[in-house]
């Protein structure tokens, strides 16, 4: 996943936010919309009071290319680590074992669902870690993408790390071509792990200021706040609370936890369906000749693996290549040969050891956390799309320490540029005495034959 400065040096810079420029540059080697200056949207520009004032339009330019549109809408989200929260992929309320939780979750999910057709206003998610909070917000997020609609996914604290950098780069915070600048104004903002303390720190003024300029202006914003709302600022509860069009989903803690315990490390049976060695489909629309040798290789290297699983097999690539195909492929292979298979999503996976390492918790952690480190086949699906803390570095960096030292069969699927990953970690996936890497370079066709 590219950090946050690389993905705001993305966002088009425009010369004047917020209306229509006729006076852009076009980038080279790239298509960029005259009207829009490549954002996908602009807003009336007219004077406070007017009815359509902070109302966007999206720009004709998105009815173009409509794949290529995607990728870029993408690229600017900074969804990509949690492109895969989808409505479908949401756990069921059967992981609730009474019916006040289960209503609370049914609410959060049909107001989501409903926020995702019309966002208009705000929507609040509450709740502990492990309830569904970021993949609600994410979903909503990912199916507008899929619409052709802009989007902006912020983790909080990692924004509030940011704005030091940004405006120490910068002589004038109120330019319009900066980024905090295009954040504010963003047709539709996620701020993830929002916490805000009672100190009046630069930093955290500035994001008031942004909830400021989005609450007058009734932008479009989703928010995820771990624990109770009294914690926030009192500033800024107050224009939570105060918002007419704000809604607030309490989200509870899954309690069926022989559910959650069934479940963890298995693969969906529709996926092992879907995806197994023999319909990998090798012949790739619009691929070069180049990739459509280095596709039948990555498929060559998996069924190499699946005869003889010792060490590790790395493979790396963008999103929608065929990474996750070939390795729940292997794990079908190995499941029908009645070797024991650990599929983990590895945000999913951190998030819910970082859920059972609560005290107040009665699943086990470290039984949990020594079934992963020791499985007999573990499976790492998209590793470098997590959200790495200190603390999620530390569980990942002694998983993948314990297997490497071990020589445990293990296949991960990782993003392209392995130097964005924990360097203990990368070294290891690098090691060729160990792991053998595959860089899998081919188009995105998920939406053509291709099941990713």
């Amino acid at each position: 996943m590219d950090n946050l400065s690389e993905i705001l040096k993305k966002m088009p810079q425009k010369n004047s936010l917020g209306t229509k420029s006729q006076t852009t540059t076009k980038q080279q080697n790239s298509y960029q919309c005259e009207s829009c200056d490549g954002l996908g949207w602009y807003t009336y520009n007219v004077p406070v009071g007017h009815e359509n004032f902070g109302k966007f339009i999206n720009c004709t330019c998105q009815s173009i290319d409509v794949q290529n549109n995607l990728d870029r809408l993408l690229k600017k989200s900074n969804l990509s680590h949690v492109r895969k929260y989808k409505f479908e992929t949401l756990v069921s309320a059967d992981v609730f074992n009474n019916q006040s939780h289960i209503d609370l979750f049914t609410t959060a999910y049909k107001e989501a669902h409903n926020y995702a057709k019309n966002p208009v206003g705000w929507i609040v998610f509450t709740g502990p870690n492990g309830s569904g909070k970021t993949h609600l917000a994410a979903a909503i997020g990912n199916q507008l993408i899929d619409k052709g609609q802009p989007v902006t996914f912020f983790d909080v604290p990692e924004l509030i790390d940011s704005f030091k950098r940004w405006f120490s780069n910068e002589n004038n915070d109120s330019d319009t071509n900066h980024p905090f600048e295009q954040i504010k104004n963003s047709p539709l903002l996620i701020l993830d792990d929002f916490k805000t303390g009672s100190t009046n720190t630069w930093s955290e003024e500035k994001l008031k200021q942004l909830i400021k300029y989005r609450s007058n202006r009734d932008l479009p914003t989703i928010y995820t706040i771990s624990g109770p709302l009294n914690q926030l600022d009192h500033y800024i509860l107050s224009r939570i609370q105060q918002k007419e069009s704000c809604k607030i989903l309490n989200l509870p803690a899954p309690t069926n936890h022989t559910f959650i315990q069934q479940k963890l490390g298995k693969i969906d049976q529709s996926m092992l369906n879907r995806m197994n060695l023999n319909n990998f489909n090798i012949q790739v629309p619009n691929a070069t000749q180049k990739q459509k040798t280095n596709i039948k290789w990555a498929l060559q290297a998996a069924k190499n693996f699946t005869k003889d699983p010792e060490g590790w097999l790395t493979l790396i690539g963008d999103t929608g290549v065929g990474k996750t195909h070939l390795a729940i492929a292997i794990a079908n292979d190995q499941i029908q040969k009645g070797v024991p298979v650990f599929f983990a999503f590895v945000p999913e996976l951190l998030d819910y050891l970082r859920y059972t390492f609560s005290p107040t918790n009665p699943t086990t952690y470290d039984e949990i956390f020594e079934n992963v480190k020791t499985s007999e086949l573990l499976i790492l699906d998209d590793l470098g799309r997590e959200h790495t803390t200190p603390w999620a570095a530390d569980k990942l960096y002694q998983i993948i320490v314990h297997r490497y030292n071990s020589r445990l069969p293990t296949v991960i699927t990782a993003i392209s540029d392995l130097n964005q990953i924990e360097s203990p970690i990368s070294s290891r996936i690098k090691d060729p005495s160990v792991s053998q890497l595959i860089e899998i370079d081919a188009p995105d066709y998920r939406n053509k034959e291709r099941i990713h």
